[in-house]
């Protein structure tokens, strides 16, 4: 059996693995959150790790030895043929060298992962492993034994057709920035923004952390003198599989001239797409009324 690691570069198309990643894991074992944190939370060295049946914090050995005693978590090791992993630089050696030695013991094969298929992606300049402490997956003692073979995927998709963009996302992506791109970003500091600022539309500013992000949007939200509205988040379906892995807040609170992004396609065609940006103009109770009317 072949077993293939692919290294991304970023804006590629490891996204499109991302939905067989949660598949899988939805297939491996039966999740059972800290009490303390809730799914969303959960990092993805955690999820993994989990996948084996007992906690984390176990050491190789033991976590092993638990998942031979577990029915349910030794079914699905014996169960699995391929097992696909997005964002693989999120992941340390520690946890792989953890995760490949369960493998091995539940399934009785000494092969890489018990024998079980594994194509891994991600950037190891892009995101770092969750735990700082075990190094990156590459470090792991069993990588080479898991990935004779590796490719690496160096057409861009996402912004494919800008030439100048595409050169200065990977200059900075080594962090190696030319004068020329040093000198066009600094340009862009002078860039018109009339047409989005006068409709109330102010530019998106970009952090590395979601706690930044989700403090500065309070405080902005907080700012505003308009009054505040809780809007519930509505699952449809398997509720309880699809709250885990959708990036939707469970109440969402607005106030009119609160800066808006959606977060998934609506209308495509009307400029309705993932990202597109806007700002509240009504409320949603006088919308609802406004409905209720009409009917």
């Amino acid at each position: 059996m072949k077993l293939t690691w692919c290294f991304f570069r970023p804006n590629s198309i490891a996204q499109f693995f991302v939905s067989w990643f949660s598949a899988v894991l939805d297939a491996l074992y039966e999740y059972h959150p800290p009490s303390a944190l809730s799914p969303m939370e959960l990092t993805l060295a955690e999820r993994l790790a989990t996948i084996a049946g007992g906690p984390p914090g176990e050491s190789a050995a033991d976590l092993a030895r638990h998942v031979a005693s577990s029915y349910k978590a030794k079914k699905r090791w014996l169960a699995c043929e391929t097992l696909v992993s997005d964002e693989i630089s999120m992941l340390d050696a520690s946890t792989f060298d953890k995760l490949d030695h369960v493998a091995r013991y539940v399934r009785g094969n000494d092969k890489p992962f018990g024998g079980v298929q594994l194509l891994c992606c991600g950037d190891f300049l892009q995101l770092p492993p969750v735990s700082a402490r075990g190094g990156f997956a590459f470090e792991a003692k069993c990588w080479r034994r898991c990935f004779p073979e590796q490719r690496a995927l160096t057409r861009v998709f996402r912004q494919s057709g800008d030439d100048a963009f595409l050169q200065i996302l990977g200059e900075l992506r080594v962090a190696k920035l030319s004068n020329k791109s040093a000198a066009l970003l600094r340009r862009l500091k002078h860039t018109d923004l009339s047409a989005w600022t006068s409709r109330g539309i102010e530019p998106t500013r970009l952090q590395c952390y979601n706690a930044d992000v989700d403090s500065i949007n309070e405080a902005r939200l907080k700012a505003l003198k308009t009054s505040v509205e809780h809007l519930p988040c509505v699952d449809k379906g398997d509720g309880e599989r699809y709250a885990r892995h959708h990036p939707y807040a469970s109440t969402l609170k607005l106030k009119i001239g609160a800066q808006v992004m959606l977060l998934s396609n609506l209308d495509v065609s009307a400029g309705l797409a993932n990202g597109a940006r806007g700002v509240v103009a009504v409320s949603y109770t006088h919308l609802r009324a406004h409905e209720t009317e009409a009917d």
